[in-house]
């Protein structure tokens, strides 16, 4: 058997592999056994408390809620806030979660319609999400 036919076959077998877990996998999420996004963020986010988490590099995210601009693939996280300060425009625009959210203050407030509001001891964050996704409005209290 030539070499060229030998790779051939090599790659068949585990393209037959990969498609098959593929498949164990998604029948397992969907007759919801298991739920392989979870698991896969999890190996990576880890939850801190209402619905922020941290990445294996120290950055701090929202998860959006599912459904809205995900386009199936599971969550998704929101690691930058506009962030609008009273009364000077220098000091406005793009910030990480980073930087502005106090973890240990960080609580929901309330549910405005499309916004979800949450609160910390420096700011309040509007969280709108439409079908275009979801975006994050950070002001000061």
């Amino acid at each position: 058997m030539t070499p060229v036919i030998r790779w051939t076959i090599t790659i068949l077998k585990y393209a037959a592999g990969v498609l098959g877990w593929m498949l164990l996998l998604s029948f397992l999420t969907l007759r919801g056994v298991f739920n392989s996004n979870s698991f896969v963020d999890g190996l990576w986010m880890n939850d801190l408390h209402d619905e922020l988490v941290r990445n294996v590099t120290g950055e701090v995210a929202l998860r959006a809620p599912y459904g809205y601009g995900d386009f199936g693939s599971g969550a998704r996280y929101i690691y930058w806030a506009e962030y609008h300060h009273r009364g000077k425009d220098a000091a406005a625009g793009p910030r990480t979660l980073t930087s502005l959210v106090d973890v240990a203050s960080w609580k929901w407030v309330r549910t405005d319609g499309i916004t979800e509001i949450y609160a910390d001891a420096r700011y309040r964050y509007l969280v709108r999400t439409t079908s275009d996704g979801t975006d994050i409005l950070a002001e000061d209290r």
